[in-house]
């Protein structure tokens, strides 16, 4: 085996298919997500 294949460790690197970056996408869904439970218990 080559040197590359034994140094690298864990998962393969994710591809960036989106147009928008995976933190700012985390966060939006983070407060989709707060906004739809804190909804949920107000209307209740």
């Amino acid at each position: 085996m080559s040197a590359h294949a034994e140094a690298h460790h864990g998962p393969p690197i994710a591809n960036q298919s989106s147009r928008i970056n995976s933190s700012v996408l985390g966060m939006l869904l983070f407060i989709a997500a707060d906004i739809k439970l804190l909804g949920a218990f107000f209307t209740a």
